[in-house]
């Protein structure tokens, strides 16, 4: 049974809990951080109750740690992050993704640079390649951080294989709205290309080759969304964009 956690709960709320600060609570990570180590190690049984008895308990670890994050001291927090950053590393069995999901959206809501980093590596850890959800989990988190250096991997991402990767890069990039108007037009000009290609393929294959009308189906209503976000204008086809960006790619927006 999937199991609901503040940190899923948060990120779902976008409530960014900070910085730290004067740490007057004289708030200690350790025994949060004892607790979801003695978890981890607890869930290398093969016995399935116990096992996800424990990956429960790592997740409520990890909760509780987001939930004090903003008393604890600097390094303590630097230190929770980076121990959460250590489970990407962890080899769950192929269907049990809920450690990674709980620990990639509490570093959506970590807002220290060290999060991000470990939001960027995790992605490349070689064990999660293959896991869909859990790309598309550390794509949507690493977004929320809004940093301008990430969006040529989320232009990147546009071409992946896998659609619904294609799908939550396409969203990740709608995050940079309120970026200036050139780093918006360099987006803008990036998904428009894609719009207008996955909809070009789809038309020379007449709309019967399952691969384009599938992804030109899961990318319509995602692509329109960031288009409008970032340009404030409002059209519903690629081809209507693709006119509206030539007419107006010189133009002041």
């Amino acid at each position: 049974m999937k199991r609901t956690t503040l940190a899923g709960l948060l990120a779902l709320l976008w409530i960014p809990v900070g910085f730290a600060q004067d740490n007057e609570s004289g708030a200690d990570p350790t025994e949060h951080l004892k607790t979801m180590t003695t978890a981890l190690k607890a869930s290398k049984t093969n016995d399935d109750d116990e096992r996800l008895e424990a990956q429960n308990q790592v997740v409520g670890a990890i909760d509780l740690l987001l939930l004090d994050f903003p008393n604890y001291a600097e390094k303590d927090q630097k230190k929770v992050v980076k121990e959460i950053g250590r489970l990407f590393k962890f080899r769950a069995k192929d269907d049990e993704d809920s450690l990674y999901i709980a620990a990639a959206a509490a570093l959506s809501d970590m807002r220290i640079p060290q999060a991000e980093s470990e939001l960027k590596s995790a992605m490349k850890v070689k064990s999660l390649e293959k896991r869909v959800d859990v790309q598309v989990m550390l794509i949507e988190c690493l977004a929320k951080h809004r940093n301008e250096k990430d969006i040529d991997l989320f232009v990147k991402l546009l071409n992946d294989g896998e659609q619904r990767i294609c799908v939550a890069a396409t969203k990740a990039l709608s995050e940079y709205r309120d970026s200036d108007e050139e780093t918006r037009k360099e987006i803008v000009e990036e998904l428009v290309k894609q719009y207008a290609n996955t909809n070009g393929l789809n038309v020379r294959e007449k709309g019967k080759n399952p691969v384009w009308r599938d992804r030109l189906m899961a990318i319509e209503v995602p692509m329109n969304d960031a288009l409008a976000a970032l340009t404030l204008q409002s059209f519903q086809t690629a081809p209507e964009w693709q006119k509206w960006y030539n007419d107006n790619k010189g133009k002041k927006w």
